[in-house]
């Protein structure tokens, strides 16, 4: 997450609004979750709602990627899902991890910022059983997006308690976004590492 990216999704978020949150939480969870989580501390959301949303959001990615890899395998080997790394040996290897362990699987591929869209793609590919699929996705999806959530949340109000302090508020700004790209990025080291279980 770069911090110009941050520092251009709050305001967005902030413009459209709970709909296209929800939206953008779809397709990309963290990064918008974090801002808006920003937004709710300056006031613009209620962070109850947005959690809420965002954890819908985040199942619903699931669900939609599941049912495609249930109904249509052959679309794993298209050049698109290629291009955002559904490689032949990536879903051979979460193939073998299913069969050993689903429920350790799935947590993998939850946690993991590089295997998320492509290994639930295998996981319905393989028809796994919906119901042990989407109970740890939810136990994963809940804490995972309070987590960013409050980074967001945690960090608006760090930013309006500086900015009381700090008189030039791009600089409590400027502090603010570091620490959350900093938290971030130990973050995605942290899953990147768990992602190497299934690479």
């Amino acid at each position: 997450m770069h911090t110009t990216n941050f520092s251009v999704l709050v305001p967005w978020v902030i413009a459209h609004g709970y709909f296209l949150f929800f939206i953008a939480a779809l397709i990309e969870g963290p990064i918008i979750t974090i801002a808006a989580g920003v937004a709710s501390a300056l006031g613009f959301f209620n962070i109850f709602l947005i959690i809420f949303l965002a954890i819908l959001g985040d199942i619903g990615g699931d669900l939609f990627f599941y049912t495609l890899g249930y109904n249509s395998r052959w679309i794993m080997y298209t050049p698109f899902f290629k291009f955002i790394g559904v490689t032949e040996e990536r879903i051979k290897k979460i193939e073998r991890l299913l069969h050993s362990n689903i429920g350790k699987t799935v947590f993998l591929v939850k946690v993991s910022p590089f295997i998320g869209t492509p290994g639930i793609l295998v996981i319905g590919a393989t028809h796994t059983p919906f119901k042990k699929f989407i109970k740890v996705a939810i136990s994963v999806a809940i804490p995972k997006t309070i987590f960013y959530s409050l980074i967001g949340f945690l960090s608006g109000q760090a930013y309006l308690s500086l900015t009381k302090v700090v008189r030039r508020t791009e600089y409590a700004l400027l502090v603010i976004i570091v620490l959350v790209t900093l938290i971030y990025i130990l973050n995605s080291k942290v899953t990147g590492y768990l992602a190497r279980k299934v690479e």
